[in-house]
């Protein structure tokens, strides 16, 4: 067999960026028991209650598989098996992960605020700084917000962001989860009822593309009804006629569970060798405690009133150091950045000028997210979302430099 070209090997990171934030495909087992005439909580209710639970610990098993209908070739089916504990309101994980019948092949545990990667093949050990915060969750509620408005107000479609809900649900160590989270989909969202998964009662939530969409798919997101966490989620997926399947499912599972005092945190066995990112991110639950880390002036934008903050973000290597603003709305994404270099604003066909107040911007269509970017004295701010041009550019007059 022919290695792949370079467009395949593109487009095999593009499924794989996707699957690190829609984990999931279709997996038998769930037993109906009723239609989607059931009441969904709210939001802040489904989140008051799952932080408020101390831990759960569970089994865990991830498969995926992809396929290309044009050509005989096929990736084979990759089956993960692990064991977890999550502490929802803190930010605690510990995770053990096995590939295939072997050992443990990687360890990730989190205190909250460093998290430790173990390769135990290689003996390596990667520390990792963060600020909590649950990305994962923020835009499930963002999904469950959707559809009980959908439900009251008798529509169907938005522009959801493809939601990241991944192992336990998305806590800790995947440390790249955001590289595709700028992505916006035009999809339906609905409520299903309820089902059983190994014998808890479930709510099912749906979010499907639709015909419009550069990105095809189904995501379903299998939410305990007593303490809201995610037992299963199913997706089906396809980009540029390459099919992705992927399926998270938890098994066995206890809520409070005792837990050892020193379960969260990591010490690397002797020998290891310790490593850091190549490069550094942190990701912080408010603009004030962005500011308490960077020197950079940290944007302050007037944003639509529907958008809510979301997350701020830090990333720098040893020349260069970025900061972002991430917001949302029940239909939208928003993120302004700013970066410690002056990067080339030159126009080509695919951009145009735009005027910014007193300075001059350079604006990006793009099928996924308009961006809109300009110079300051010293560094590159822009303003990144599925928004018409006059909303970036009201935004963009808003940020100082």
């Amino acid at each position: 067999m022919n290695p792949p070209s370079n467009a395949n090997r593109a487009l095999d990171r593009r499924l794989v960026a996707v699957c690190l934030l829609c984990v999931a495909a279709v997996l038998a087992g769930c037993t109906a028991i009723s239609g989607g005439d059931e009441d969904l909580p709210d939001s802040d209710e489904i989140e008051e209650t799952y932080s408020s639970l101390d831990a759960y610990s569970a089994t865990f098993v991830f498969n995926s598989s992809s396929e290309t209908p044009e050509s005989i070739e096929r990736v084979s089916p990759s089956r993960t098996e692990g064991e977890l504990t999550v502490r929802p309101g803190t930010g605690e994980l510990y995770r053990t992960v096995k590939s295939g019948n072997g050992p443990n092949s990687r360890t990730v545990v989190s205190n909250g605020t460093v998290v430790w990667v173990y390769e135990e093949s290689t003996n390596q050990a990667r520390r990792i700084e963060v600020a909590w915060t649950n990305n994962q969750r923020r835009q499930l509620r963002q999904i469950v917000s959707r559809i009980n408005r959908n439900r009251s107000q008798g529509e169907s479609e938005s522009a959801l962001p493809i939601v990241p809900i991944g192992i336990g649900d998305g806590l800790g160590g995947d440390t790249d989860s955001g590289s595709t989270a700028g992505l916006n989909v035009s999809t339906t969202a609905a409520y299903e009822g309820t089902e059983l998964v190994d014998g808890r009662e479930a709510h099912v939530l749906t979010v499907e593309s639709t015909d419009e969409s550069e990105v095809r798919g189904r995501w379903t997101y299998y939410l305990d009804t007593e303490w809201y966490v995610t037992l299963r989620s199913t997706s089906n997926l396809t980009i540029d006629g390459k099919q992705l399947r992927t399926s998270f499912r938890l098994q066995n599972i206890t809520f409070d569970p005792k837990i050892p005092t020193d379960q969260f945190e990591f010490t690397p066995p002797d020998g290891a060798t310790v490593t850091g990112p190549k490069v550094n991110v942190g990701q912080y639950g408010s603009r004030e405690q962005l500011t308490e880390v960077t020197d950079l002036r940290v944007p302050d934008p007037d944003v639509p009133a529907e958008f809510e903050f979301e997350t701020a973000r830090r990333s720098f290597s040893e020349s260069t150091e970025t900061i972002s603003l991430r917001y949302t709305s029940d239909v939208a994404t928003l993120t302004i950045s700013k970066r410690d270099t002056i990067l080339n604003l030159s126009v080509d066909d695919r951009s145009r000028e735009v005027q910014i107040g007193d300075r001059t911007g350079v604006y990006l269509e793009s099928p996924r997210q308009d961006q809109l970017r300009w110079g300051c004295p010293e560094t590159t701010q822009s303003v990144r979302g599925s928004l018409p041009l006059k909303t970036l550019v009201d935004i963009a007059e808003s940020i100082d430099c």
